[in-house]
């Protein structure tokens, strides 16, 4: 059973200069909120544990599906990767809200764009999880169509991550070249 592999790396690396784009370029800034180092470490710290959750389920699902003796045992599998997906990305929306509003002018509105982008895609993940439960175990063919199109599915929740593309802020950028955990998520 081949399973398609899920790609996080431009998805990584549009998210991180999405979060260095909070905000607008102005030098103003707002009187609440959380610093700029602070948001940009939670929210990289927050990607990074995504990053981890969903290539640990992409793993176990690879494995598992290769060890998978029937149909019925690699649709399991599947659906339990799935499930992992949706509550990887789910939590990962938790914790992009968590992260505050950052103290740069525009914080709200681009920490606002990315906790929606993830909350958006639990959401649409969500739809999933019943479709690939519904994948029928009758034939490869049928089993292989079903699974492609659950495929495609949460590709597509996943890449609409990627325009997640708040504008540009100076003090958000600096932060995010300072923060060890940004910077090795834009290592890929």
């Amino acid at each position: 059973m081949r399973l398609t592999k899920v790609r996080l790396a431009p998805i990584l690396v549009a998210l991180t200069l999405a979060i260095a784009g909070c905000g607008s370029s102005s030098s103003s800034s707002s009187s609440s909120g959380v610093s700029a180092a602070a948001y940009v470490k939670s929210v990289c710290g927050t990607l990074a544990n995504w990053k981890s959750d969903v290539t640990g389920a992409a793993s176990k699902l690879q494995t598992a599906s290769s060890a998978a003796k029937t149909l019925a045992e690699g649709k399991q599998q599947y659906v339990v990767f799935v499930t992992s997906l949706v509550a990887a990305t789910g939590k990962a929306a938790s914790g992009l809200q968590a992260a505050g509003i950052p103290n740069v002018t525009g914080g709200k509105q681009g920490a606002t764009t990315l906790s929606q982008a993830f909350t958006k895609a639990s959401t649409s993940l969500a739809g999933t999880i019943a479709k690939a439960k519904a994948i029928p175990t009758t034939s490869a063919a049928a089993y292989q169509a079903a699974a492609s199109g659950v495929s495609n599915q949460f590709k597509s929740s996943l890449n609409s991550l990627a325009s997640a593309s708040p504008k540009r802020n100076d003090a958000l950028k600096a932060a995010a070249a300072k923060d060890p955990t940004c910077k090795a998520l834009n290592a890929g």
